[in-house]
């Protein structure tokens, strides 16, 4: 995926805990959720599949950060 468990141990030491809610398919679920959320948005304008489908540092570290941010909150 898009996001990895490194993002979120990236934001604080129990983020991973609190989206996996002990189930590692509620992460899986979150960031489907996020990546659907934010590509409603960008879509228009921009190619998310191909965006999505970027890995490590050639991915966008705003837009990791916006869906962390989702996954976690949403």
């Amino acid at each position: 995926m898009y996001i990895t468990e490194q993002d979120y141990i990236n934001i604080g030491e129990n983020a991973l805990e609190v989206v996996q809610q002990s189930k590692p398919e509620n992460r899986e679920a979150a960031e489907k959720f996020a990546m659907d959320f934010a590509a409603g948005y960008l879509r228009a304008r921009y190619d998310v599949d191909a965006t999505f489908a970027k890995e490590g540092n050639e991915r966008n570290m705003t837009l990791v950060g916006c869906l962390t941010d989702i996954a976690l909150y949403r």
